[in-house]
């Protein structure tokens, strides 16, 4: 894939190996398999190669500048400028080498979520474990009834509960607890339930505050102060500058989280209350 880069690849290692040929070769094989791999792993392929191949020809560039004195002689070899050259080789090769993997890792990178996209997973969620934790209750109901018989206990928790609050109940593991006394097989003990209640509480939290973060965003109208404005974008709070801000308040933006955002040319954050107010604090806005 890389082949038309050939002659470069040679002349890159000229003055820095007794086989320049083939060590271009290589380096020409080994980053066409590379590239090959990296295309068959990304779904959308943009225009990856082209940036790949900029910054292959930018380091076998910087590496052909280079030179060794086991190849160019000894006498009056420049120490100096032979150290700056390969010096700018490593940082040409580094800067590829981090390009590559800060493209896969915002590749890779999961969506974020809308605010409604949010609040709908977590009513969902909170719906499903609302439902296990009143089945748990009702499970340790059934379990400590004295007068059925084991058998048509777990038969009736089958029969309404499913078959996987079933076998929970015949587990034999750290958080249930077997009461003969009771029920004579295993039931949900209460720090179980506390556990449950806690998740249950979490989640009601999420959607109270998930609810307020699109009322919010629907409200919103842009702060403006003194040199730019504060604005909600795609679910994250931006503070946009006309100019850059001394470096006393970038110093105080990193600190409350916020980042520079190449796609808005701002400082951002995921918008939450925190970071509005956070926002007007170092904005300077009461």
């Amino acid at each position: 894939m890389l082949r038309h880069h050939q002659k470069l690849a040679c002349n890159a290692f000229y003055w820095t190996s007794f086989s320049p040929e083939r060590r271009g070769e290589q380096a020409v094989h080994e980053f066409s398999e590379e590239l090959k791999k990296d295309l068959e792993s990304l779904e959308n392929k943009g225009n990856y190669q082209a940036k790949y191949e900029r910054y292959f020809v930018a380091w076998l560039t910087a590496e052909s500048r280079c030179m060794s004195s086991m190849i160019t002689g000894g006498s009056k070899f420049p120490v100096e400028k032979a150290q700056k050259k390969r010096d700018a080789a490593e940082m040409a090769w580094a800067k590829w080498r981090e390009w590559r993997n800060k493209y896969f890792k915002a590749v890779n990178r999961q969506r974020m979520l809308s605010p409604e996209e949010e609040l709908d997973k977590a009513l969902k969620e909170l719906d499903k474990k609302v439902i296990f934790h009143e089945s748990m209750k009702a499970c340790n109901r059934i379990l400590s009834r004295k007068d059925d018989t084991i058998e048509e206990k777990l038969t009736e928790i089958k029969e309404q509960y499913g078959q996987n609050l079933y076998e929970l109940v015949l587990k034999n593991e750290a958080f249930y607890a077997k009461s003969y006394s009771r029920s004579g097989c295993y039931s949900f003990e209460g720090f179980v339930l506390t556990n449950s209640n806690a998740r249950i509480k979490g989640l009601k939290d999420k959607v109270v505050t998930m609810k307020a973060r699109i009322i919010r965003k629907e409200d919103w109208q842009s702060i403006v102060f003194d040199g730019g404005f504060i604005d909600i974008q795609a679910d994250r709070v931006i503070i946009k500058h006309e100019s850059r801000p001394a470096q006393v308040v970038i110093d105080s933006l990193k600190k409350r989280g916020f980042h520079w955002s190449r796609q808005y040319s701002s400082w951002s954050r995921k918008h939450t209350g925190n970071a509005i107010h956070d926002a007007k604090i170092i904005c300077g806005i009461k």
